[in-house]
């Protein structure tokens, strides 16, 4: 009796996590019932012009210590800071 309790409770707390993960989201930028915000919405204004005093911590990989790709227009990847 024991065990079949302790498998119920492991059975319901995998479900619980499986209902975090699920949606709804809403659909991307331009869709129609989108609230999200286009990486080129011309509303996104005063973006970073310069950085200073940047300095990375020890655990940043190599990739990630180019302050300079923190300027400029969004990329819309996520392989780049901006």
């Amino acid at each position: 009796m024991n065990t079949a309790i302790k498998s119920f409770v492991l059975v319901m707390i995998g479900n619980l996590n499986l209902v975090a993960a699920a949606g709804p989201y809403a659909p991307a930028a331009g869709q129609v019932g989108s609230t999200a915000i286009s990486r080129d919405d011309p509303n996104i204004i005063a973006w970073a012009d310069n950085w200073c005093d940047y300095i990375a911590g020890a655990y940043v990989d190599t990739q990630w210590q180019t302050p300079e790709k923190a300027l400029g227009a969004a990329e819309g990847t996520s392989y780049d800071i901006v």
